[in-house]
């Protein structure tokens, strides 16, 4: 073992970590090293007395601690928890406004649904049952205008037999 290599063994010898095979290299090396001899020797003093913090320190520091000015907790939000809020508060309204508009446009649907059955006198529950399971969409909701306007007459007629009324 070289002087280097034991020295930075020794804190681990002193806590008592190291193998038992190594504690006898190093022990062995300490008999024939005076300079790890010598740091082997400081080590194990330092370890045998353990520090003494003086009396009044003691009672300084513990008086300081119990007459520490503490600040109020303020009740105050933070900016995170305010974002927090808007973003929920901002789904809530939207998810609202969203959800009355399909509402909305459904009620339209359906009253039109019912106009057009009234008005070409399929009122038996059987027409009326398949015309209520067609929902066609007026307004697509990526689009935000009417399809069915853009048709010509040709593929409205093309698009009403596939359909087969």
């Amino acid at each position: 073992m070289t002087s280097e290599h034991v020295t930075d063994l020794l804190p681990d010898l002193a806590a008592g970590t190291v193998s038992s095979a190594a504690a006898a290299g190093i022990h062995a090396h300490l008999t024939s090293c005076d300079d790890c001899a010598a740091e082997w020797l400081l080590i194990q003093r330092l370890r045998a007395t353990a520090p003494v913090a003086p009396a009044a320190l003691a009672d300084r520091i513990t008086h300081a601690v119990m007459n520490r000015p503490v600040a109020p907790r303020s009740a105050s939000w933070g900016i995170a928890q305010l974002t927090v809020a808007a973003t929920v508060a901002i789904a809530l309204v939207g998810g609202g406004i969203a959800i009355e508009q399909l509402r909305h446009d459904n009620a339209r649907m359906n009253t039109s649904l019912s106009d057009t059955a009234v008005a070409t006198g399929t009122t038996d529950s059987g027409t009326a049952a398949t015309a209520a399971a067609y929902t066609p969409i007026v307004e697509p909701v990526l689009g935000g205008r009417s399809v069915v306007a853009e048709l010509t007459e040709a593929q409205l007629k093309a698009l009403l037999a596939e359909m087969g009324t």
